[in-house]
């Protein structure tokens, strides 16, 4: 009795342990902003994976931590780096969008005073209506897992 007891309750925490992915999600993860100097704007990252089977359209995120939150993409011209607001991102079926230092990313204009650790929330907004929330880390600087500015990358 023992034993099956404990295989059953194996297989019942395994199952509560795997993140099932089913068709038509949109999912955020490793979301973090870069600890910013003070009084300055900060940028936030996180990869996007659309589990959809049609292109999905990034217009806007929001965050009650900043007066306006705007997607950028950095771009080097005549060897200097610049942003450029975004209106849009298309995110096709079955990829993922990676917003990363020195590609596309999202900007935090006069944000509330961050501190490094604490969670900060955030929702993406799709052209179709949906809201996807998510909560960024505040960190000094990008981690050995953080993709060094690829914006897209099959999953």
């Amino acid at each position: 009795m023992t034993f099956r007891c404990t295989t059953l309750c194996f297989v019942v925490l395994s199952m509560l342990c795997v993140q099932v992915v089913e068709a038509g999600e949109l999912m955020v993860h490793d979301a973090w902003i870069m600890l910013p100097p003070p009084d300055s704007n900060a940028a936030a990252f996180m990869k996007v994976h659309n589990h959809t089977d049609e292109t999905v359209v990034l217009v806007g995120v929001k965050s009650p931590v900043a007066d306006r939150v705007e997607i950028h993409q950095s771009v080097m011209a005549e060897g200097v780096t610049r942003m450029e607001k975004l209106e849009m991102v298309s995110i096709p079926a079955g990829e993922t969008l990676v917003l990363a230092p020195k590609g596309i990313h999202v900007m935090l204009f006069e944000p509330a005073a961050l501190t490094e650790g604490s969670p900060v929330p955030m929702e993406l907004e799709f052209k179709s209506g949906q809201r996807v929330p998510t909560t960024a880390d505040i960190r000094r600087r990008a981690s050995a897992k953080d993709d060094g500015g690829h914006s897209h990358s099959h999953h």
